[in-house]
């Protein structure tokens, strides 16, 4: 959460080797694992709605008003893209994405929920493609399911961002409190009432890194796992980009001045004078742990939070 994934997505999709499908977030593994609310026809009526025709975001009922009409409006200003301006050609092909994804949500919403809907949801077996899952809660997954998505196709790999703990979980604090409508609230809590919140939401296990880096080396090892440091991409996006291309080995991405755009930032507010200092020696634990698995650019992290003030995403 909160560690620049909506903007590895959106630049993703820009690539023709690449599949991202019209649901960002499956959860597929999660939901069959931990949570089978999470696939739910209910949980996936909501995700298609808005989604239908183009790459809005769904709105869940858990979403302010406020913030649910802003998403309303820029999702309408992004499907619409002036049909009665476009050539008729690009118009043509926009209605075609738009029936593609009819036919996809067809598959989406239909059941039993097993590895054979899951594999209808991208390209068949065989196209020289790369079918994107993202999913937040795949740092969560106990090995046994990590090993499930890994061996669901013939080549997989992986992807994984690191964020300063105290940056990524007030960014964590704040999109929480947007998206609930209760931004003007958080800001007249001390930090004894954001602790409380941080509880009540359970928002630290995102910034606890050190088990699932290791869990997922043990299933990836290092050759197929990547793994990117947010500060990087918050000042050279572009260098990221190129560099996960390779990754992937994949052709250069058009319009790579998009890179720079920042995604899904979370409201701003300045973060309380050590406000997440009781969780120093826990956060400065595990990066210690991360550091011994190999990436030290953890280190310098717990001194605190960083001066880097750009967010390009959830």
């Amino acid at each position: 959460m909160k560690s620049a994934t909506t903007w590895l997505t959106g630049n993703l999709n820009r690539s023709p080797q690449v599949f991202v499908p019209p649901v960002k977030e499956i959860h597929y593994f999660h939901g069959t694992a931990r949570n089978p609310d999470a696939l739910g026809m209910y949980q996936r009526l909501w995700r298609q709605k808005n989604r239908l025709a183009g790459r809005g975001r769904a709105c869940g009922h858990f979403l302010s008003q406020r913030y649910r009409q802003d998403r309303a409006l820029r999702f309408m200003d992004h499907i619409a893209g002036g049909f009665d301006k476009l050539d008729p050609a690009l118009a043509h092909t926009r209605l075609m994405d738009i029936s593609d994804r009819a036919k996809w949500f067809r598959s989406y919403l239909s059941a039993p929920v097993d590895d054979a809907w899951y594999r209808s949801l991208f390209p068949a077996d065989g196209e020289d493609i790369w079918s994107l899952d993202f999913s937040n809660t795949t740092c969560l997954l106990k090995p046994r399911d990590l090993e499930r998505a890994a061996n669901m196709a013939a080549t997989t790999r992986a992807i994984m961002i690191l964020r300063n703990p105290y940056d990524r979980l007030w960014s964590h604090v704040r999109f929480n409190a947007q998206v609930r409508g209760e931004t003007d609230l958080i800001e007249t809590y001390g930090p004894k009432q954001l602790h409380g919140y941080v509880r009540t939401h359970g928002l630290i296990r995102h910034s606890l890194y050190h088990n699932a880096l290791r869990r997922a080396l043990d299933v990836f090892g290092k050759d197929r796992l990547m793994v990117i440091n947010f500060d990087d991409i918050a000042r050279r996006p572009v260098v990221q980009i190129l560099a996960v291309q390779e990754f992937l080995g994949i052709d250069r991405i058009p319009g790579a001045i998009m890179a720079r755009e920042k995604r899904n930032v979370s409201t701003a507010h300045a973060m309380p004078p050590n406000l997440f200092a009781r969780h120093r020696a826990l956060f400065a634990k595990d990066l210690a742990g991360v550091a011994k698995l190999g990436y030290g650019f953890v280190e310098s992290w717990a001194d605190g939070p960083t001066e880097v003030a750009a967010e390009p995403s959830t």
